[in-house]
């Protein structure tokens, strides 16, 4: 009975976290919508806001290339997995989801940067490979029941997106999926000993700002 009601108890609590994160996640991809038809009707020139390795212009592509895509079927195929994998992270809460993605995009962004080849990268594909990698590595070093859910719900995905990995197409950015999913790895190890260090510069913020109030 108790493991019973523990599984209802999971469950409640994924259909909860869906019904408040659904639409938050949906209104990401309408963002994401809204940039690529502004980015078509501009004849992609937005995509000049891409990683653009070892340019220092090129250091803004690290938090904006995500956003950007190269053509609709660019933007589709990567918003669908990524409305899949995004509901799944914040499955674990809203301040996780807000700091595993800020790590995973600094982190594979950085990496694009610092030894990707010469060309502009850009799409959401490295934060969703990041999202894969964190996903499978936290199902394996912290085995509940969401997590082992969420890590067979990624192994579905394994072998389209294990593909991506591999250079065989010069328009697609496999450096961003490889670099992706290292950071996602490195995210999933080093978040529990980011989150103390976070919480103590936002309590510290929150002071200054008390104290200037």
């Amino acid at each position: 009975m108790a493991d019973l009601s523990s599984l209802n108890s999971t469950i409640q609590s994924i259909v909860s976290s869906l019904q408040i994160n659904f639409p938050i996640m949906a209104r990401l991809v309408g963002l994401m919508l809204i940039i690529q038809i502004i980015n078509a009707c501009m004849g992609y020139r937005l995509c000049v806001f891409g990683i653009h390795p070892r340019r220092s212009f090129g250091l803004i592509g690290i938090p904006l290339s995500p956003w950007i895509h190269g053509s609709f079927n660019h933007f589709i195929s990567n918003a669908l997995v990524f409305f899949a994998m995004a509901n799944l992270v914040v499955l674990e809460g809203q301040q996780q989801f807000l700091l595993v993605t800020g790590m995973i995009v600094f982190l594979g962004g950085f990496a694009t940067w610092l030894v990707g080849r010469s060309a502009v990268h850009v799409g959401a594909s490295g934060l969703i490979m990041g999202y894969w990698g964190y996903l499978l590595v936290n199902a394996y070093h912290h085995p509940t029941l969401i997590t082992i859910v969420m890590g067979i719900i990624c192994l579905y995905f394994f072998g389209s997106l294990l593909s991506s990995m591999i250079p065989d197409d010069v328009k697609e950015s496999w450096e961003s999926h490889v670099f992706g999913v290292a950071s996602g790895i490195m995210t999933s190890f080093a978040y529990p000993y980011v989150v103390p260090y976070v919480a103590d510069n936002l309590n510290n913020f929150t002071r200054f700002l008390n104290s200037v109030n």
